[in-house]
């Protein structure tokens, strides 16, 4: 579960940072009308990382005094937490491959 909770949390990190929002469209534009990356320090999207893990799930969330901020952005229409299920079915799918692939050796 480890792993998996690290790659979807990585995957959202890579989709923010390309200035896109859960459903794979651009974020809604900053107030000067300029494209909006939710980048500006970076710290935000980094700390997006793997809270709890445990055999039954896993929660992704940002951490510290970027939550808040994280909050705002989602609520104001620039949402980013998130992940589509095809992307967990997608990592479940290369995990259990590797590891087939490491138990064949």
């Amino acid at each position: 579960m480890p792993g998996l909770a690290e790659r979807v949390a990585r995957h959202v990190r890579k989709r923010t940072a390309a200035g896109l929002d859960v459903n794979g469209r651009p974020f809604k534009p900053r107030a000067d009308g300029t494209p909006s990356r939710l980048t500006e320090s970076g710290d935000m999207i980094e700390s997006f990382q793997p809270r709890r893990v445990d055999d039954r799930g896993f929660t992704l969330a940002p951490s510290g005094a970027t939550a808040k901020r994280a909050y705002v952005h989602q609520a104001t229409g620039r949402q980013w937490v998130g992940v589509e299920e095809s992307v967990i079915e997608q990592h479940i799918e290369e995990l259990t491959d590797a590891l087939l692939d490491r138990a064949g050796e």
